[in-house]
């Protein structure tokens, strides 16, 4: 009952600031040009943990910091449970929310629609039953959700995916393949290719051997960039891993990659996933 009222005392306070603001529609936080988007990935732990960490608890600065970044586009994993989902529909009336079934809604995305049109969209599970709700070889749920997007200012399109890999380099390996079969059956304009996720595993091992023949890590091309660590586990530093990413095209050109690091209103950690964001280009895309 405590952790319902601080949520319900926290959500109605940030609905009213947020109508207290005139909406923030212009895609120039970082001067971005009419080709150019801010892609956000973020893993918003589901509110499993207690305490300091209680969703109830943080929610406020999660959604200070989606204020703050005004990103074009924002992946999610974690964001399943209701509460969460009731949260961000919500306060960020100025998204697009893609939250296609109740079968899997952990991983939704939130984009603006002053910005970007879907095209088409789909769902599928990381399986060898891409079409049926199931369960990798751990017993895990995985999916990727998969959207063709037109930037409105150009008619620029992209086909952009966002996941969350399981945990064994086994299952991670299948996890690589089915999303190359997903490429290779929806995307056959070959559209450039934006991939957000947690992938729970390094960017420079095997499991991403094949999908780099074809794309690479924002982290490791950008020109600003840094090394940070975006698994933060609240602090323990024995658990510190780079483990999200954002994957693109080799076409396309990437300016910036951060790991948001800061802390909002007084909370250090957002979640125990630091939000990670690119700025991409798709100029050279023909």
């Amino acid at each position: 009952m405590r952790k319902n009222i601080i949520y319900l005392i926290s959500l109605c306070l940030f609905i009213f600031a947020s109508c207290e603001k005139e909406p923030e529609v212009k895609n120039n936080r970082h001067n971005l040009g009419p080709n150019e988007l801010k892609i956000m990935s973020f893993n918003m732990r589901e509110p499993a943990d207690g305490g300091k960490d209680e969703w109830a608890v943080r929610a406020g600065a999660v959604m200070a910091m989606f204020d703050d970044q005004q990103a074009s586009l924002m992946g999610f994993q974690e964001a399943g449970h209701s509460s969460i989902n009731r949260y961000l529909k919500a306060i960020i009336p100025n998204y697009g929310y893609v939250f296609i079934d109740e079968l899997e809604n952990k991983n939704s995305i939130a984009y603006r629609p002053e910005l970007l049109k879907v095209v088409r969209k789909g769902l599928i599970w990381l399986t060898d039953t891409p079409n049926i709700p199931s369960v990798t070889t751990s017993g895990n749920v995985r999916t990727a959700r998969w959207i063709v997007f037109e930037i409105i200012a150009t008619g620029t399109q992209f086909f952009y995916i966002n996941t969350h890999f399981d945990l064994s380099m086994t299952d991670q390996k299948l996890n690589q393949r089915y999303i190359n079969r997903l490429i290779t059956q929806q995307n056959k304009d070959n559209l450039p290719v934006v991939m957000t996720g947690d992938f729970n595993v390094e960017s420079n091992t095997a499991v991403f051997d094949s999908i780099q023949e074809t794309m690479v890590c924002t982290r490791d091309v950008a020109p600003i960039t840094d090394q940070e660590y975006t698994y933060n586990a609240w602090g323990n530093s024995a658990k510190f891993r780079i483990i999200d990413h954002i994957f693109m095209s080799k076409e396309l050109v990437c300016s910036e990659y951060k790991t948001v690091t800061q802390s909002y209103e007084n909370h250090y950690y957002v979640s125990d996933h630091y939000p990670i964001y690119s700025i991409i280009n798709f100029d050279n895309h023909e």
